[in-house]
């Protein structure tokens, strides 16, 4: 045991100091599960030889730590007694496999009953290592294991996640990856079980690169120390859980040893990440890939604690195909929800729209209306209709199974028309403008509506994330929808255009205007001449009444339920967006004004 805590040892931390750790926070999710620190109690048998109370005092000490604690097959109390005395922890089970396949069945028919939330099945003993300990202490556990066909789903044996506790090698955690299990513990038995084999701490990183982020990677073995654990992290690893010195602070006081052993850790750990400038332990994998593939969804919900789903095309013009929309927002949409419930995801969040709400007709005045209000597009236009759609699906899908037994939560929200830096659509505005003597066309001046900031928006679902991920919140914010804005001021399109743009000699066209009414008529029109033309030419038309009633209705909404409910309010006032914006609009007109100058010369 003593070359496992050397290893660890050796490796050095390389610390930051020129940034803020004012605010650190050590929690982190395992199997779409929130704990308190990254600090899990490993499995291991006969706690009623350290405590007469044994394994429910580990229970116990666990619950109130806030972490996972993996009970063993080899538990000496049983596992209805550890459950009722620790109702609400974070159990795993941990499975030797039997040769007796309708063992094993029973044996996880009644943990799934109890409420465990993952199996963990041990790999590394095929048969049992040659344990002098034991021996001299005549303990003998006749195990007898197969390990094939461990998960059997062909039979439906389980719903729960499988971990695989035992794996040291690059080929090993391949073919684990390969059978779709969702988690690895890199461990060699507290080093009992065969010798000479890697440290676990040394064998971490080549698991690590193996699995290249597929499934979740976990650690035991050598962990005694807050800055043990933090270079477990730092390798790779989601979290560690801890044997020998569980049962250490067991044989010395009880549940309080363990709790002390746990909160020891804790406050290590915490100095460590504060000492090191780790606020928290944040790892950003970017994907690239189609919504509509299902393996790339599941492969990016895995050990992911919250979904943000934003992906949808935006198209009020009606250039996309109508199929390529609908499949994109609405199928896309019922597809990750799937996944996530495939992969356990607790909490799913929707960016929808303010379309879904309307504006059906600029006759229409509806300002500062609030979600009871009930406003529902209805439009036929399949932006607006695949987005009502999945909102919806997303809002009904509230409160199903997830795989490992929990509840997946979910809600949605509704921004307003959204601004700020990257806008396509004022990017688009203010390519015209350039492009027409610094004049910005007229497209919405009899509007009036509240946009919001983009930075306010991506707020929101951060708040929205951490609700539905708090037990005591999700359940008033679950199957929900919320209207997002801020305070920028109420104005039209044609005026936020201006207000942005106007340090930069951009102007509004002072032109003569054709009436809202006389436009509405020539779009229909229009759109009955397309209809005509279908079935010989695609025409398609200029402007239609549904963009018109967009550019030009009082449409605004509140934000005081989001406040309310998810603690919302603006990161970002009205002047700091607007002169973020504005910056962002310049370097726009730089470049245009660059790319002019050689063919000027």
């Amino acid at each position: 045991m003593g070359k496992l805590t050397d290893c660890v040892v050796i490796i050095r931390l390389r610390p930051r100091y020129l940034r803020d750790v004012s605010e650190v926070d050590t929690r982190t999710t395992i199997q779409g599960a929130e704990i308190s620190a990254p600090i899990c109690i490993a499995p291991s048998g006969f706690h009623c030889v350290a405590w007469p109370d044994g394994e429910m005092s580990t229970a116990r000490a666990a619950q109130a730590a806030g972490i996972c604690y993996i009970t063993s097959t080899y538990a000496s109390c049983s596992l209805e007694d550890i459950v009722s005395t620790a109702p609400s922890g974070l159990r795993w089970f941990q499975l030797y496999v039997q040769p007796d396949r309708q063992l094993n069945k029973q044996l996880i028919q009644r943990v799934e009953s109890l409420g465990f939330k993952a199996l963990v099945i041990t790999v590394d003993v095929p048969t049992v290592g040659n344990r002098r300990h034991d021996i001299r202490n005549q303990l003998d556990l006749k195990m007898n294991l197969m390990l094939k066909d461990l998960r059997a789903p062909e039979e439906g044996i389980t719903r729960l996640p499988i971990i695989l506790k035992g794996i040291l090698t690059k080929e090993d955690a391949e073919l684990a990856v390969k059978h779709n299990v969702q988690g690895i513990i890199v461990s060699n038995h507290g080093g009992r079980q065969l010798d000479e084999v890697p440290a676990t701490i040394d064998a971490l990183t080549e698991v690590v690169a193996a699995v290249q982020g597929k499934i979740e990677v976990y650690l035991d073995g050598g962990v005694r120390t807050g800055n043990d654990v933090l270079k477990a992290l730092a390798l790779g690893a989601k979290c560690v859980f801890l044997g020998r010195p569980v049962l250490w602070g067991l044989a010395c006081k009880g549940e309080h040893g363990v709790e002390e052993v746990l909160n020891i850790l804790k406050k290590e750990f915490h100095t460590s990440m504060t000492l090191t400038e780790l606020q928290n332990k944040i790892k950003l994998i970017m994907l690239e890939g189609d919504i509509l593939d299902e393996q790339c969804l599941r492969r990016a919900c895995q050990g992911v604690s919250v979904v943000i789903h934003a992906a949808s095309i935006i198209d009020v013009m009606n250039v996309i195909p109508r199929t390529v929309i609908i499949n994109i927002n609405l199928k896309g949409t019922q597809l990750l929800l799937e996944a996530c419930i495939q992969a356990s995801v607790p909490a799913f969040i929707y960016t929808s729209s303010i379309e879904v709400a309307g504006p059906n007709s600029y006759r229409e005045v509806i300002q500062n209306a609030s979600e009871e209000d009930n406003h529902e597009n209805e439009w036929s236009s399949p932006y607006s209709y695949s987005k009502k759609l999945a909102e919806k699906a997303v809002l009904e899908a509230n409160g199903r199974a997830l795989k490992n037994g929990n509840t997946l939560y979910t809600c949605a929200l509704r921004p307003m028309y959204i601004y700020g830096e990257g806008s396509p659509f004022i990017y688009r505005s203010i390519e015209n403008a350039l492009k027409s003597n610094g004049i910005i066309s007229n497209v919405g001046w009899l509007s009036t509506v509240n946009p919001v900031y983009v930075d306010n928006v991506a707020w929101a679902h951060i708040l929205a994330s951490r609700a539905l991920l708090d037990p005591k919140k999700a359940s008033s914010i679950q199957g929900k929808f919320y209207y997002i804005s801020d305070d920028t001021p109420h104005q039209s399109y044609d005026d936020l255009n201006y207000n942005l743009s106007k340090d930069w000699g951009l102007s509004v066209d002072s032109g003569p205007r054709m009436p809202l009414c006389v436009l509405y008529w020539i779009a229909f029109l229009l759109e009955t001449v397309s209809f005509l033309l279908r079935p010989i030419y695609k025409y398609r038309p200029p402007i239609t009444r549904h963009v018109l009633t967009l550019a030009n209705s009082v449409f605004t909404f509140s934000y005081k339920k989001a406040e309310r409910e998810l603690g919302y309010k603006p990161l970002f006032s009205w002047e700091e967006a607007k002169q973020r914006t504005s910056e962002w609009i310049g370097s726009l007109v730089k470049e245009y004004e660059k790319s002019l100058k050689p063919k000027t010369q």
